[in-house]
């Protein structure tokens, strides 16, 4: 049950940093379910959020 919600949860991220062009929003959220996954030893969706999460900051930085 707690992949379905982090799955659910970093497409979410996704949209909104993406999709939405809302990075410096999406970054606390990505995470918060980076730390949901690791908690919950998801290995295979840890390397997933991080490169989420990777992008997010890659962005972020554009921005600066």
């Amino acid at each position: 049950m707690t992949d379905c919600l982090v799955i659910v949860l970093s497409n979410q991220v996704f949209l909104l940093a993406i999709d939405l062009n809302r990075p410096r929003e999406a970054l606390p959220l990505v995470e918060e379910v980076y730390t949901l996954a690791s908690k919950h030893i998801l290995t295979g969706l840890i390397g997933q959020i991080k490169h989420i999460r990777d992008q997010i900051l890659a962005m972020i930085r554009k921005t600066e």
